[in-house]
Parts: structure tokens; C-alpha cells; sequence
């Protein structure tokens, strides 16, 4: 039915929080193909799920690289993902000697088991 494969695709999209262990090398495939540095770093207070609202765990990521390429990142993590659904919550790029940083601040979403 189609409420079958929508739930399919939502289950894609929103992982169980054990499988976040895979998005920290997910960033840094992500950050190699757009060409920029990265340093990435999971904070604390977690939100669990709840049956009507998902769980997120906030995190903080510095990239840096060329405007263009940072550009390209924040949108694939944000936009592209198939694995992970992924909130900015904070965006600020700056130039940083010859090339810009990046400092960004978000939640990646997780579901209950």
C-alpha cells in the first residue's frame, strides 16, 4: 500500500540511534567529495523519542574549504541525504585567510528502537 512505502521511506530517512555511529563517516565521505575539512563533535542533551516526535542529538561541525565547496556541503547534508535527516540550526561562514569556515550547529534525528 502506499502507506507502506511512505512509512519505508521515513524509516530510510529516521534511523534507530544506534545507527548515528555511522554519520560521523558519512560527514567525513561527504566532506572529502565536496573538498573541504571537517572536525565534528556530538554534544550533549539528547532528546529521546517520544511516539509522535523523533529524537535528535545535537552536534557542532566546523568545516573549512572554499566558499563554493562549503556551500555544496551544508546543502548535501542537509538536502541529500538519504541516511539521516539532519536539521541546521546555525550557519555562520566567514573567510578565513584564503579560504572560508564554516561553524555550524544542528540535530540529527533518530527514532526509538
Amino acid at each position: 500500500t502506499q502507506a507502506t512505502f511512505y512509512q519505508g521511506q521515513i524509516d530510510l530517512l529516521l534511523p534507530s540511534e544506534d545507527r548515528l555511529i555511522g554519520y560521523r563517516g558519512w560527514l567525513d565521505d561527504l566532506a572529502a567529495d565536496a573538498g573541504v575539512t571537517i572536525n565534528f563533535n556530538f554534544l550533549e542533551g539528547k532528546t529521546v523519542p517520544t511516539p509522535s516526535a523523533p529524537g535528535y542529538i545535537p552536534f557542532k561541525l566546523i568545516a573549512q574549504g572554499e566558499y563554493g565547496a562549503l556551500v555544496s556541503f551544508v546543502r548535501n547534508i542537509e538536502f541529500n541525504s538519504e541516511r539521516y535527516l539532519t536539521g541546521i540550526d546555525a550557519l555562520d561562514i566567514n573567510a578565513d585567510g584564503g579560504s572560508h569556515k564554516a561553524e555550524i550547529g544542528g540535530r540529527v534525528f533518530f527514532k526509538s528502537l
